[in-house]
Protein backbone atom coordinates (compact mmCIF):
# COMPACT_ATOMS: atom_id res chain seq x y z
CA UNK A 1 0.00 0.00 0.00
CA UNK A 2 1.09 3.45 -0.98
CA UNK A 3 0.30 6.76 1.25
CA UNK A 4 0.72 10.11 0.23
CA UNK A 5 -0.27 13.32 2.53
CA UNK A 6 -2.74 15.68 0.61
CA UNK A 7 -3.55 19.00 1.12
CA UNK A 8 -7.56 19.72 1.46
CA UNK A 9 -9.99 22.31 2.32
CA UNK A 10 -13.31 21.41 3.62
CA UNK A 11 -16.24 22.47 0.86
CA UNK A 12 -18.29 24.29 3.89
CA UNK A 13 -16.26 26.19 6.17
CA UNK A 14 -13.22 26.28 4.20
CA UNK A 15 -10.97 24.54 6.58
CA UNK A 16 -7.47 23.80 5.34
CA UNK A 17 -6.08 20.41 6.51
CA UNK A 18 -3.80 17.34 5.48
CA UNK A 19 -4.48 13.96 5.04
CA UNK A 20 -2.75 10.75 4.63
CA UNK A 21 -4.70 8.25 2.62
CA UNK A 22 -3.67 5.51 0.34
CA UNK A 23 -2.86 6.03 -3.04
CA UNK A 24 -3.13 2.12 -4.27
CA UNK A 25 -4.83 -0.76 -2.90
CA UNK A 26 -4.48 -4.30 -4.33
CA UNK A 27 -7.55 -6.78 -4.08
CA UNK A 28 -7.08 -8.89 -0.57
CA UNK A 29 -3.79 -6.48 0.75
CA UNK A 30 -6.92 -4.70 3.17
CA UNK A 31 -10.05 -6.50 3.31
CA UNK A 32 -11.19 -3.76 5.75
CA UNK A 33 -10.57 -0.98 3.47
CA UNK A 34 -12.37 -3.16 0.85
CA UNK A 35 -15.66 -3.34 2.78
CA UNK A 36 -15.55 0.51 3.19
CA UNK A 37 -15.17 1.06 -0.42
CA UNK A 38 -18.12 -1.13 -0.39
CA UNK A 39 -19.98 0.37 2.11
CA UNK A 40 -19.42 3.93 0.75
CA UNK A 41 -17.16 5.46 3.57
CA UNK A 42 -14.03 5.02 2.01
CA UNK A 43 -13.68 8.84 0.47
CA UNK A 44 -16.06 10.53 2.58
CA UNK A 45 -14.68 12.89 5.72
CA UNK A 46 -15.85 14.20 8.43
CA UNK A 47 -14.68 18.32 9.02
CA UNK A 48 -12.63 18.55 12.38
CA UNK A 49 -14.15 22.51 12.73
CA UNK A 50 -17.45 22.30 11.24
CA UNK A 51 -18.50 18.61 11.75
CA UNK A 52 -19.89 18.08 8.63
CA UNK A 53 -19.41 15.10 6.11
CA UNK A 54 -18.24 15.61 2.31
CA UNK A 55 -16.89 13.27 -0.21
CA UNK A 56 -13.44 13.19 -0.85
CA UNK A 57 -11.50 13.26 -4.56
CA UNK A 58 -7.99 12.51 -4.47
CA UNK A 59 -5.58 10.21 -7.08
CA UNK A 60 -6.39 6.22 -6.05
CA UNK A 61 -5.66 3.13 -7.69
CA UNK A 62 -7.20 -0.12 -6.94
CA UNK A 63 -6.43 -3.25 -8.67
CA UNK A 64 -7.74 -6.78 -8.60
CA UNK A 65 -5.18 -9.04 -10.55
CA UNK A 66 -6.44 -11.16 -13.55
CA UNK A 67 -9.63 -9.12 -13.40
CA UNK A 68 -10.54 -4.97 -13.53
CA UNK A 69 -8.47 -1.82 -12.16
CA UNK A 70 -10.49 1.09 -11.05
CA UNK A 71 -8.56 4.92 -11.20
CA UNK A 72 -10.27 7.73 -9.17
CA UNK A 73 -8.69 11.35 -9.69
CA UNK A 74 -5.87 9.45 -11.89
CA UNK A 75 -3.62 11.90 -13.54
CA UNK A 76 -2.28 9.04 -15.59
CA UNK A 77 -3.79 5.31 -16.74
CA UNK A 78 -2.33 3.05 -15.81
CA UNK A 79 -0.06 1.68 -18.65
CA UNK A 80 1.14 -1.53 -16.63
CA UNK A 81 -1.42 -3.45 -15.33
CA UNK A 82 -3.22 -6.16 -17.58
CA UNK A 83 -6.77 -6.05 -16.66
CA UNK A 84 -9.06 -3.37 -17.91
CA UNK A 85 -8.56 0.03 -16.58
CA UNK A 86 -11.55 1.89 -15.35
CA UNK A 87 -11.49 5.19 -14.61
CA UNK A 88 -13.85 7.55 -12.39
CA UNK A 89 -14.08 11.30 -11.17
CA UNK A 90 -15.79 11.27 -8.49
CA UNK A 91 -15.78 8.66 -5.16
CA UNK A 92 -19.37 7.97 -5.56
CA UNK A 93 -18.76 6.45 -9.42
CA UNK A 94 -16.02 4.77 -7.88
CA UNK A 95 -18.18 3.21 -4.89
CA UNK A 96 -20.77 2.39 -7.44
CA UNK A 97 -18.38 0.80 -10.04
CA UNK A 98 -16.30 -1.42 -7.47
CA UNK A 99 -19.68 -2.79 -6.25
CA UNK A 100 -21.04 -3.64 -9.72
CA UNK A 101 -17.48 -5.59 -10.63
CA UNK A 102 -17.23 -7.38 -7.50
CA UNK A 103 -20.65 -8.32 -8.06
CA UNK A 104 -19.72 -9.52 -11.19
CA UNK A 105 -22.09 -8.40 -13.20
CA UNK A 106 -22.29 -6.31 -16.15
CA UNK A 107 -22.04 -2.65 -15.95
CA UNK A 108 -23.62 -1.65 -19.14
CA UNK A 109 -26.51 -3.86 -17.97
CA UNK A 110 -26.95 -2.27 -14.58
CA UNK A 111 -26.85 1.60 -16.22
CA UNK A 112 -29.34 0.36 -18.38
CA UNK A 113 -31.75 -1.59 -15.48
CA UNK A 114 -31.17 2.07 -13.10
CA UNK A 115 -32.27 4.10 -15.92
CA UNK A 116 -35.42 1.99 -17.04
CA UNK A 117 -36.32 1.70 -13.38
CA UNK A 118 -35.85 4.93 -12.99
CA UNK A 119 -38.02 6.27 -15.73
CA UNK A 120 -40.65 3.76 -14.49
CA UNK A 121 -41.02 4.69 -10.97
CA UNK A 122 -39.29 8.26 -11.17
CA UNK A 123 -37.52 7.55 -7.56
CA UNK A 124 -33.58 6.89 -6.78
CA UNK A 125 -32.23 3.94 -7.67
CA UNK A 126 -29.54 2.53 -6.47
CA UNK A 127 -27.52 -0.89 -7.24
CA UNK A 128 -27.64 -3.69 -4.51
CA UNK A 129 -26.14 -6.72 -5.95
CA UNK A 130 -26.16 -8.93 -9.16
CA UNK A 131 -27.16 -12.89 -8.70
CA UNK A 132 -24.82 -14.95 -11.47
CA UNK A 133 -26.47 -18.34 -10.54
CA UNK A 134 -30.39 -16.80 -10.94
CA UNK A 135 -29.36 -13.95 -13.48
CA UNK A 136 -30.92 -11.86 -10.98
CA UNK A 137 -30.21 -7.89 -10.69
CA UNK A 138 -31.50 -6.36 -7.13
CA UNK A 139 -32.20 -2.34 -7.01
CA UNK A 140 -32.92 -0.54 -4.09
CA UNK A 141 -36.08 1.74 -5.32
CA UNK A 142 -36.38 4.28 -2.68
CA UNK A 143 -36.26 1.94 0.02
CA UNK A 144 -38.11 -1.13 -1.70
CA UNK A 145 -36.07 -3.99 -2.95
CA UNK A 146 -36.40 -4.93 -6.79
CA UNK A 147 -35.27 -8.13 -8.57
CA UNK A 148 -34.57 -7.84 -12.27
CA UNK A 149 -34.51 -11.35 -14.23
CA UNK A 150 -32.07 -9.94 -17.16
CA UNK A 151 -30.10 -12.92 -19.36
CA UNK A 152 -27.21 -11.52 -20.89
CA UNK A 153 -25.37 -12.49 -23.89
CA UNK A 154 -22.03 -14.29 -23.27
CA UNK A 155 -19.26 -13.08 -25.18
Amino acid sequence: MNKRLFSMTCPYCDHPFEILKETVLIAGMDPGQEERIRNGTYFSHVCSRCGRLYALAYPFYYRKPGSYAITLAWDKPEKESPERVYSCATGEQFTKLFRILESQADWRVVFRLERLLKQKYNKSVVFESFDSNKSMYYFFVDSDLKAIHCKTKEK
